[in-house]
């Protein structure tokens, strides 16, 4: 009996990755990197970092990553269970938001502050200005 080859083409990990290998570079979605961190700012007990999903008191929270995948429509329990090791949704993420691999990389898996201390949002956006040159006006406070 042959063995049945999963069609990879249709694969969106399988489509980042060869459009990280040969395509130009992607375009930055400003708009898009602006909503997620508006929703994290809005409500940062539903973001951590360090995880694509936990639970909390109050629901869940999700990383960056995560949030991008959400607030773009998809459904994360379904990419999860076709991808347990949640690769496609830094894939996923990335593509939606216009990163290269190595941006990706610097903003989804950058967990701490310099001092070892989990980054705030605060971090998180000095971070993006870092890695994307997107800034963002100081909170008024």
């Amino acid at each position: 009996m042959a063995a049945r080859r999963r069609d990879e083409s249709a694969d969106p990990l399988v489509q980042y990755l060869v459009e990280q290998t040969f395509a130009p570079q992607p375009v930055l979605n400003e708009p898009a990197i602006r909503a997620v961190v508006r929703m994290i700012e809005f409500d940062p007990d539903t973001w951590n970092q360090g995880a694509l999903r936990t639970t909390t008191r109050m629901g869940s929270a999700h990383c960056l990553a995560a949030w991008t995948v959400i607030l773009a429509g998809l459904d994360l329990d379904e990419l999860l269970t076709s991808h347990p090791d949640g690769d496609i949704i830094y894939a996923t993420a990335a593509r939606l938001l216009g990163l290269t691999a190595q941006q990706a990389a610097r903003l989804f898996l950058h967990v701490h502050n310099d001092d070892g201390q989990h980054i705030t949002v605060d971090h998180l956006k000095e971070r993006i200005t870092a890695v994307t040159g997107i800034a963002f006006p100081a909170q008024a406070g």
